[in-house]
């Protein structure tokens, strides 16, 4: 009992054991129910969210009957402006995870987030899902069928989308087969999510059956595959035909073994483990001998992967003290200092503190950029409310740096909406100085009107209204401003109506479809425009097709029409490489025809003319999977 006391008042303690110490003694005693009370709830409402400790901290109240708390702390939550949707909906998947009860209140929230504007393919694959476990089995796959027709959604978005539908039952089994399909033909679907697919569609029976296991076997033999294909290809394997365990074996041991990078062949190695057939005592050898590597070779000591090894083989703590050494190394490369920290913040209560000093650090010299900062953070989020509160005085500090700047006051204010505190004073102000800041990029300035609104909703109108009739650059700021403003229930009709009778074609492309999806009455004009401009013949090919491509979900004509285009300019020999390779990925991307497409890009990859720095690293993009 004092030792779980000693948890609760320890400072470093992390989320997750706070939780676990509260759960302990709700089940000791009563004269702990109020404290442990206490502690699920500010769990809950400044803890990490959707992880294991808001999980565990809900249902720890719901056993001590406190069902009223949490629906009042996740109802609260889930409508904080502050958050991002992606927030919301892993609260309300908390929320439906504790019951029947729980579940009815949960609906309505995930019905109102199905039908807001901007909705991504993550987002809809996430709320389908959510409806479905949430007990609303006919709304959701209306929700996930979205996902195939959104023009953002990529092969990950449509693999998840049809796993989705498959789970739902088999009334679904055959549009989930046809999505599966389309991922596993893809050409640029990663090695990881083909060989889920291929699994997913085993799991149906002949003959996706064994199609699927003879393609995966196939790939764990290929020595000309990647290393991360073989092994992604293996743990599918395993999962679904547990036999081939000494033919993946062979193949695996020969990559672990081989001359593949670092990384690879730990992922190998861990694979290796979990079938049970690795040498440990040459692994310990070979991969002690590994920590030793010079700092100049950063990433062959980073990546989850590597710790869960060490961790297994019991040197976890020489990893962490790589790691700290490298955070903590000057003349070391910024990414790997950032990466170190990174790896470091995952590290058990021992590391905490060298944790938080290496971050200090990073910020003292000023290694990192801007969009360093949300990232380094993510991995603290579960520590606890200590380290929070540690974290918010630091970053605070960024402020004052000589180099700060809009872009970096945005990126804070990211970061401080993810710490739970978005409405630090010190942020807030500055957000209300660069977007009131005539002299500031207006991309600067509707980046830090968004974030602004974020924090106070509604508080800063006088700055944000203004910022609505704004015409020049950072018209995607602007629609992402918009969007926001929309989805709180603002009427930005009339700004959006505007841009679509007097903007550029820029403008044009970016707000036809948020005008569309945002507002009903504005749904013929706005793709009436669009259209309008993708038909005018001294707009840029590529642009007109990529207008298309914008509508493809709202207007059934429209794919078919962009692919013509794309088409069109890809085989018009008159126009420069960098825009046929750029025809080819957005084909690629919209559905195919994949074959030319494909054949394209190699092709232009050894173009002599495709050197310049954009043409290569669009021609770079040749699928090359198998």
């Amino acid at each position: 009992m004092n030792a779980l006391v000693a948890v609760l008042d320890d400072e470093w303690a992390s989320d997750q054991d706070v939780v676990d110490a509260a759960i302990g003694l709700s089940e000791i005693g009563v004269e702990f129910h109020e404290r442990c009370t206490r502690v699920f709830a500010d769990v809950l409402r400044e803890g990490e969210v959707g992880l294991s400790p808001a999980r565990d901290a809900a249902e720890g109240l719901c056993s001590l009957g406190r069902h009223d708390l949490v629906a009042e702390v996740l109802a609260g939550r889930v409508a904080d402006p502050r958050l991002d949707r992606w927030d919301r909906i892993r609260l309300v998947e908390v929320l439906a995870d504790l019951g029947s009860h729980h579940r009815a209140s949960a609906l309505p929230h995930l019905t109102a987030m199905a039908g807001e504007a901007g909705l991504l393919p993550f987002d809809l694959w996430r709320i389908g899902s959510a409806l479905a476990d949430a007990g609303a089995p006919d709304a959701a796959p209306q929700v996930l069928r979205r996902v195939f027709s959104h023009p953002d959604a990529l092969p990950n978005h449509k693999m998840w989308a049809a796993i989705a539908l498959a789970d739902l039952g088999p009334a679904y089994a055959s549009e989930a087969i046809r999505g599966l399909r389309t991922v596993v033909e893809h050409p640029a679907t990663s090695s990881h999510d083909s060989a889920t697919a291929r699994a997913r569609l085993a799991e149906f029976g002949e003959p996706h059956r064994g199609e699927s296991i003879a393609a995966l076997r196939a790939t764990v033999a290929d020595p000309a595959a990647g290393a991360r294909e073989r092994c992604a290809a293996a743990q599918e394997l395993v999962r679904v035909v547990p036999g081939f365990a000494d033919e993946i074996a062979e193949a695996l041991t020969a990559i672990a073994a081989g001359t593949a990078a670092f990384p690879d062949r730990v992922l190998a190695w861990n694979v290796l483990d979990r079938l049970g057939t690795r040498d440990s005592s040459r692994a310990v050898a070979e991969f002690r001998d590994a920590l030793e590597l010079p700092t100049d070779t950063p990433s062959a000591l980073l990546g989850v992967n590597i710790q869960r090894f060490y961790t297994a083989v019991g040197h976890g703590d020489a990893a962490f003290e790589a790691w700290q050494r490298l955070a903590l190394d000057r003349s070391a490369q910024r990414v790997a200092r950032r990466n170190a920290v990174r790896e470091l913040s995952r590290a058990g209560k021992r590391f905490a503190p060298a944790a938080l000093d290496a971050l200090g650090a990073l910020v003292r010299d000023a290694a990192f950029l801007d969009d360093d900062l949300l990232w380094m953070v993510h991995g603290f989020q579960h520590r606890g409310a200590h380290h929070r509160a540690r974290i918010a005085d630091l970053f605070v500090g960024v402020l004052a740096l000589p180099g700060a700047t809009a872009d970096t006051v945005c990126a804070l204010a990211e970061v401080f909406v993810e710490l739970g505190r978005a409405t630090a004073p010190e942020v807030v102000s500055a957000l209300r100085d660069v977007a009131a800041d005539e002299k500031e990029r207006l991309r600067c300035r509707f980046n830090a009107a968004r974030l602004l609104d974020r924090a106070v909703p509604g508080g800063a109108a006088e700055i944000v209204d203004p910022l609505l009739n704004a015409i020049g650059e950072g018209i995607w700021a602007w629609e992402l401003l918009v969007l926001d403003l929309v989805n709180r229930g603002a009427d930005v009709s009339e700004p959006l109506r505007r841009r679509l009778a007097e903007g550029t074609v820029d403008e044009v492309r970016a707000v036809a479809r948020t005008a569309a999806e945002a507002y009903p009455a504005l749904r013929e004009s706005a793709i009436t425009t669009a259209r309008s401009v993708a038909a005018d013949p001294f707009v840029p090919g590529l642009t007109r097709a990529k207008i298309l491509i914008s509508l493809v979900d709202l207007d059934a004509a429209a794919r078919r029409e962009a692919a013509d285009l794309l088409l069109a300019l890809l085989r018009d020999e008159r126009e420069p490489v960098t825009g046929r390779a750029e025809a080819a990925r957005e084909l690629i991307r919209l559905g195919g025809p994949y074959g030319e497409a494909v054949a394209a890009l190699r092709r232009f990859a050894t173009d002599p003319s495709c050197t310049a720095g954009s043409a290569r690293r669009r021609c770079s993009g040749s699928p090359t999977r198998r």
